[in-house]
């Protein structure tokens, strides 16, 4: 019998809502305009890095917020016919929200999204724990987690390096996941040495070592026998260019290298700095904040610049 992912999903989040952990959006209540006023306060805080609390919001920052933060339409939430849209509970009050798409498009992950924490209630252990009891939710039927976020948020992507996820993929913006059965990365850092490990039935598996010299970087692979590990070889190399990403390591191990891999979607590292140029000249160009470390070798180009160079490709 074939198994319904998004039916998976739904009951998930049913025991969620029954649990206390989040419980849904009352639809053509004003409780629509204040989770689409969090989906606008988080932007306007990690792209124009104004923190308020979105309870509070006006209607003068709000339309402000939409003018300079955003870059497409806004919607409430009984205008998503893609999602269902949620709020994180803590404590029995409203701690955050979290969607979660209606189709797995045929995937084995729920794809979550809208993930935001109300300022008052961070640094306490209450986001970590929520996104915790999703996961376990959701793993409890075999599912995994998907979930997105720019490089230009920081601490969204640190958090979620911090959780254990997995980026998997920098197509088009950082792509995080968590799947059952797979132990979270364990990345050590020591000056300009690094390594990517596993655990796996009480055994540390390591996969990968770094170094860099402060321009480029060497990655290279170590042979792990477990058949089981090493199948998760292709993945590791993309979760542990990430997070060295994330520490402002060298990205390329050579001019030639990052000509020939900077078009990848996941793996190659140059890849990963091709990305961060055009995210951050991008944002620069809108007049959002570009908080982010500086990787050593990268020109960094305008925007204006990058379409100068796509238009003569």
């Amino acid at each position: 019998m074939r198994r319904d992912i998004d039916e998976d999903v739904r009951a998930a989040f049913e025991a969620l809502s029954r649990g206390g952990v989040v419980r849904p959006v009352a639809l053509g209540s004003p409780e629509e305009q204040l989770f689409a006023d969090c989906d606008l306060a988080s932007l306007a805080e990690n792209r124009l890095g104004e923190r308020r609390d979105p309870r509070g919001l006006d209607a003068q920052t709000r339309a402000r917020w939409k003018d300079t933060a955003t870059d497409e339409d806004s919607r409430l939430p009984g205008e998503r016919s893609y999602e269902r849209c949620f709020w994180l509970v803590h404590e029995g009050e409203i701690a955050g929200t979290v969607s979660a798409l209606d189709s797995t498009w045929g995937s084995a992950r729920a794809y979550l999204a809208s993930v935001y924490l109300m300022p008052h209630l961070r640094g306490r252990g209450v986001g970590a724990s929520s996104m915790r009891a999703i996961r376990d939710a959701l793993f409890a039927r075999e599912v995994g987690v998907r979930l997105d976020t720019s490089w230009l948020w920081q601490p969204a992507v640190r958090f979620y390096l911090q959780l254990g996820m997995w980026c998997w993929s920098w197509k088009r913006t950082l792509s995080f996941r968590w799947d059952p059965g797979v132990p979270p990365p364990l990345v050590e850092v020591d000056g300009a040495r690094a390594s990517f490990s596993l655990e796996r039935a009480g055994v540390r598996h390591r996969l990968l070592d770094a170094s860099h010299d402060g321009t480029f970087l060497t990655l290279t692979e170590r042979h792990v026998d477990d058949d089981a590990v090493r199948r998760l070889a292709h993945d590791a190399q993309t979760a542990f260019v990430a997070h060295l990403a994330s520490r402002g390591w060298p990205l390329v191990r050579g001019p030639a290298e990052f000509e020939r891999y900077r078009g990848s979607d996941l793996f190659h590292p140059e890849a990963l700095a091709d990305r961060l140029e055009v995210w951050e000249a991008y944002a620069a160009d809108r007049g959002w904040r570009v908080e982010t470390p500086r990787i050593p070798w990268l020109r960094y180009p305008s925007w204006g610049a990058l379409q100068d160079a796509w238009k003569q490709r």
